[in-house]
């Protein structure tokens, strides 16, 4: 999960417009639960047939906003499976030790800001192997939205301030200032504790972001990256006992300069796991400065992409 700029895509006009769709599924939505409350019925059993975030218009403007990759994971959906327009409040319950809370963050059911684009495994309850819990158990979001302790849950939009989620939106917090990357492939925690620590560990979770097949794509990234990192530091070593205009070093510049466009490549918004691989490309930049070997102007880190 990396940080994306919401502005960046103009809001679907299906969502925005005086006449929308979505503000006219807002207002019968209100004025549906009004009444039902109002004929005697109870809140929880109230039900609504929102529709307004399935259009195409939002459905592409999340894929343009997101490079065709899930917010959460960072798999590219494009080629291989539909995409899940994902509320990151839930939009009809959400789910409880209590049991399942509703009606959830119904006025929220089309809102831009409210809209993600996520893959199957990462939004759905599915029995997957878990690599960190080390066992296979039903893992994905679903209905889930986690408060911290002492959170009161909103009930309209103007509790919505007085809320502290637990889990992280791309669109609004620095998943980098959250989040760790292991050498096995694996999504931690970067803080030890207190509430950062508490976010990162119900986003790993909730997003199921140490699902097998997840950890298994990260580690043949890792694989790459270490190839091309391995070649790097080798030629800065070869590089260091030859003159400049020495015809080999001519060659061994072309080919690390050639490693560290395709390093700056991994690490660029529209590439899968984006943030693995700043963390473990920005990881090495810094061992590599630190020791001298590295020359600042090939810096990866300084190519379109560099981690904020």
């Amino acid at each position: 999960m990396i940080r994306v700029d919401r502005g960046r895509v103009p809001a679907p006009t299906v969502l925005t417009d005086v006449r929308s769709k979505g503000l006219r599924e807002a207002v019968r939505a209100r004025k549906s639960l009004e009444k039902w409350i109002a004929d005697g019925n109870t809140p929880e059993k109230w039900t609504f047939s929102f529709t307004a975030y399935r259009e195409q218009e939002i459905k592409a403007a999340l894929t343009r906003l997101f490079h065709g990759k899930c917010a959460y994971c960072e798999t590219r959906y494009a080629a291989t499976q539909p995409m899940d327009v994902e509320h990151w409040r839930p939009k009809a319950q959400v789910e409880d030790t209590a049991g399942p809370i509703r009606p959830a963050y119904h006025w929220l059911a089309a809102s831009w800001t409210n809209l993600l684009p996520s893959c199957i495994d990462c939004n759905r309850r599915r029995m997957q192997d878990d690599v960190l819990a080390g066992r296979t158990h039903a893992i994905g979001k679903q209905d889930q939205f986690p408060l911290d302790v002492g959170s009161r849950r909103a009930t309209s939009a103007a509790e919505i301030g007085s809320e502290v989620p637990l889990l992280l939106d791309p669109c609004v917090d620095d998943p980098t200032t959250f989040l760790d990357c292991t050498d096995d492939g694996l999504i931690t925690s970067l803080a030890a504790g207190g509430l950062p620590h508490r976010r990162a560990r119900a986003s790993i979770e909730v997003y199921a972001l140490n699902r097998n097949g997840l950890v298994f794509e990260r580690k043949e990234l890792l694989r790459r990256i270490r190839l091309r990192i391995a070649r790097v530091a080798q030629i800065l070593r070869l590089l260091d006992g030859l003159v400049a205009t020495d015809p080999v070093a001519l060659v061994l510049d072309e080919v690390l300069a050639d490693d560290l466009r395709e390093l700056a490549r991994m690490r660029r918004d529209d590439q899968p796991y984006a943030l693995f691989a700043r963390c473990l490309i920005d990881r090495w930049m810094d061992e590599m400065t630190t020791r001298g070997a590295a020359p600042g102007a090939l810096d990866p880190r300084a190519a379109p992409g560099r981690a904020q």
